[in-house]
């Protein structure tokens, strides 16, 4: 069999984390994976074709460290970020990359190993 990694436990997902503890114990919230420039740079693009380029200079700013709870910033709060325009906007741009990601990576694996 081939196994291939989607994620840190085998899929895709937020939170992501680098490492986990010793223990296997998730320690906090992670982070969303797009702060690099291509991430940064498909998100750009996307803001701008639907016409609010303003959220594309880059991604919530307002969102827990690795190792924080998820209520230590607003973003996740009740009337949180996330639950306004650009939450929606964030998080249906964000979870559409970790799916395209995977449909990427295993259509490969498909016409590589049959």
């Amino acid at each position: 069999g081939i196994s291939m990694g989607l994620g840190p436990d085998g899929e895709l997902r937020y939170p992501s984390h680098h490492e986990l503890p010793s223990n296997r114990k998730t320690q906090g919230v992670g982070e969303f994976q797009c702060y690099d420039q291509n991430m940064l740079s498909l998100l750009k693009q996307h803001a701008e074709s639907s016409g609010n380029p303003l959220w594309g200079l880059g991604g919530p700013h307002d969102v827990p460290t690795y190792d924080q709870s998820p209520y230590t910033s607003s973003f996740f709060k009740d009337g949180g970020s996330w639950e306004s325009s650009y939450g929606d906007f964030f998080l249906s741009w964000y979870s559409a990359q970790l799916i395209a990601h995977g449909d990427s990576l295993l259509s490969l694996a498909s016409s590589t190993f049959g």
